[in-house]
């Protein structure tokens, strides 16, 4: 169950769901044994051009949320700071 292994409550995950999907996030939803939650996207995205500040502010969101969580967290984490100081 992701509120177990996120730490929060079933309302919490529900709650952040849904604020997910009202921000337009496509959100896929697998219901039964193995189902779960996913972020319902392209494999991949096309380049983005994201002003410093932009940058910033997901640099903060994924410092906030923790950076270890995931591979993916870890990443672009990774990505916006190399994009951030390498000229």
């Amino acid at each position: 169950m992701l509120a177990a292994r996120t730490g929060t409550t079933v309302r919490t995950v529900e709650r952040d769901l849904a604020r997910l999907t009202e921000a337009g996030v496509p959100i896929a939803v697998r219901r039964g044994p193995g189902g779960g939650y996913r972020i319902d996207a392209r494999p991949e995205l096309p380049p983005l051009t994201l002003t410093p500040g932009e940058a910033s502010a997901l640099i903060a969101s994924l410092v906030a949320v923790g950076p270890y969580v995931s591979a993916a967290a870890q990443t672009a984490l990774s990505k916006l700071l190399d994009a951030l100081t390498t000229t």
